[in-house]
């Protein structure tokens, strides 16, 4: 599987599968990364949208939803996409083919996503909480 990030607001992000049934399928992606610099939710909405080479057709493909855990690194919402047999097998074949290093795409964007957020953020708009237990014990 290859995940490709553009630099560039012409050029779309794609994610190209490589393995099995669906080798050769390229995917145009849109990615959806919370835009809260407190939230540590470790999740990236992937779009996935099937490119094809017919003509278009009068309705366009429904974009296949995979939400990205981070943490886990594992597809959140897997149990969800049973109900569509389509988005379930693609679902599949990128769990099967995501390598480390595409994680590591992943997890690079949704820093990349949150330092933006957190350096454009008010600091008088955030409501952050911090727990106790985590500050160090103080010498007195």
């Amino acid at each position: 599987m290859q995940l490709a990030f553009s630099s560039s607001r012409e050029a779309t992000d794609s994610l190209l599968l490589e393995q099995g049934d669906f080798a050769g399928r390229r995917y145009s992606l849109k990615i959806r990364i919370c835009q809260s610099p407190v939230c540590q939710c470790e999740h990236v909405a992937l779009y996935c949208v099937p490119e094809t080479r017919e003509p278009p057709q009068p309705q366009p493909p429904v974009p296949i939803f995979l939400e990205m855990d981070l943490a886990q690194r594992a597809i959140a919402n897997l149990e969800k996409l049973k109900a569509d047999p389509t988005a379930f097998t693609v679902a599949k074949a990128v769990e099967s083919e995501i390598s480390e290093a595409e994680w590591t795409k992943l997890r690079n964007l949704y820093f990349a996503v949150k330092q933006h957020a957190t350096e454009q953020a008010d600091p008088d708009q955030l409501d952050a909480h911090f727990p106790l237990k985590s500050w160090p014990a103080t010498a007195a």
